[in-house]
């Protein structure tokens, strides 16, 4: 099912990057600093996470995939896609 995160997700979304190699160690910390970002209600997060799982309200967060999509600053209707992930 293909949902929008939620911060249980935090864990299983960090391991299903790590797990692919494509992100050094370093690059892990920072997709986790963007993602803490997204749940803070502070922060004005403009980006969209969406995962295809289990439901959140599932005790197993068995994540299939992950993407993470972003508009564009000074653009209109321009979107760039950060992350897009599975196994």
């Amino acid at each position: 099912m293909i949902r929008a995160i939620v911060p249980d997700d935090t864990t299983a979304l960090l391991a299903l990057a790590e797990a692919t190699g494509l992100f050094q160690s370093e690059e892990i910390g920072g997709l986790a600093q963007i993602l803490a970002a997204c749940f803070d209600d502070a922060t004005d997060s403009s980006g969209i996470w969406l995962c295809d799982g289990q439901s959140p309200v599932s005790d197993h967060r068995n994540l299939m995939g992950v993407a993470y999509f972003a508009p564009e600053s000074m653009t209109e209707g321009t979107w760039h896609l950060y992350l897009i992930a599975g196994c």
